[in-house]
């Protein structure tokens, strides 16, 4: 007999997420936004507070609520873009990187945005929602793309690999939808595999170089692999998702401070 199910491992690990979230805001409060690049440090902390309200909501809904696996266009969506967008408006606020649009990466960031856009749609089918909530994602991820080539914390053969393996999975995932279920379980493995080997991997490099692009980028890949998983494998992705919460404050921390 199972002692927790699905839904109570959701929630411990939900509050697990909003304490630590609670400890960053504290710690940005205290140590960041007295310092002298303060843009940067004060967007972080209210996109944190977004982010725990997001969390705070889906854990009240999960009680009041808890015979509906699926919550509705509702607060906690909205919550999650005003934290991506704030993320976004502290990046830009950082003014060391060039901001000069470069035609390779717009293109890789809008055929990537738009492929996990459809993805959504067809795990979901809610179209409106699905569209307008992919925008900040795109958005973030084109910031983190910059300042990646900007700043070089990765090789361009790393970074080119990251690609590579980023299309390979969203393409595995449309393959899982089309074809039969003997061959689509076997695709399913691998997809897992080459995603929390991804995050494994970013986990490492981004605790490495203290990269505050490296550190988003690992929490943007939490995000994309959580999207993608189910149960237990959902739950973990969102365990690493608090592992880039810490490494990203930790980054942020050096930036603002050195």
């Amino acid at each position: 007999m199972n002692i927790l199910n699905s839904s109570s491992l959701d929630m411990i690990v939900f509050l697990i997420q909003d304490f630590v979230l609670i400890f960053i805001i504290y710690f940005c409060v205290v140590k960041l936004l007295k310092s002298k690049n303060g843009y940067l440090p004060a967007f972080f902390t209210f996109s944190m507070i977004s982010y725990l309200l997001s969390g705070l909501y889906w854990v009240a809904f999960s009680l009041l609520k808890p015979e509906i696996d699926r919550m509705p266009f509702a607060v906690d969506e909205i919550a999650d873009s005003a934290a991506i967008l704030l993320l976004s408006t502290g990046l830009v606020a950082d003014k060391k990187v060039d901001r000069t649009a470069r035609a390779g990466e717009l293109i890789f960031t809008v055929m990537f945005s738009l492929s996990n856009v459809a993805l959504w749609i067809c795990w979901s089918g809610e179209w409106l929602q699905d569209i307008i909530f992919g925008i900040p994602y795109s958005y973030f991820l084109w910031l983190i793309i910059r300042g990646i080539a900007d700043t070089k914390p990765l090789t361009s053969k790393t970074v080119t690999t990251l690609r590579i393996i980023s299309v390979t999975i969203v393409s595995l995932s449309f393959l899982i939808i089309i074809l039969p279920g003997s061959i689509s379980s076997v695709l399913d493995v691998i997809c897992y595999i080459l995603m929390f080997g991804m995050l494994i991997w970013l986990l490492i490099k981004s605790i490495q170089s203290k990269n505050l692009y490296v550190s988003a980028l690992y929490f943007f890949t939490t995000i994309f692999v959580s999207y993608g998983c189910a149960s237990v494998l959902y739950d973990l992705s969102i365990l690493f998702n608090i592992s880039a919460l810490i490494i990203m404050y930790l980054s942020l921390r050096k930036e603002v401070l050195k």
